[in-house]
């Protein structure tokens, strides 16, 4: 078995659009998980701008036609109940 990970600090939904799904296709996974969105929060993204990335990006997983349970979706956690949040503003802005 063969563990890539592909993502990167810093990535929005917009960054893995654009530099990973093509890759992520390429590989021919058993198995993807996502999880992505902090960066757009912080970076001012609309709930409804990051809801259209989140389709994309799981549209494009699922024309990758993997077998059942093998897409694992995780939510991004409440990221504004943590210290390191303090610093990008109203902690009801940054919160889905």
């Amino acid at each position: 078995m063969e563990l890539v990970n592909p993502a990167v600090n810093g990535f929005t939904t917009i960054d893995l659009i654009a530099r990973e799904l093509g890759y992520i296709s390429d590989l021919k996974p058993d198995l993807v998980s996502v999880l992505i969105g902090v960066n757009d929060l912080v970076q001012g993204r609309s709930v409804e701008e990051y809801g259209e990335s989140l389709v994309e990006i799981y549209d494009a997983v699922a024309g990758l036609r993997l077998r059942p349970g093998r897409v694992v979706a995780v939510s991004i956690p409440n990221w504004s109940t943590t210290p390191a949040a303090s610093g990008y503003g109203d902690p009801v802005r940054i919160r889905v």
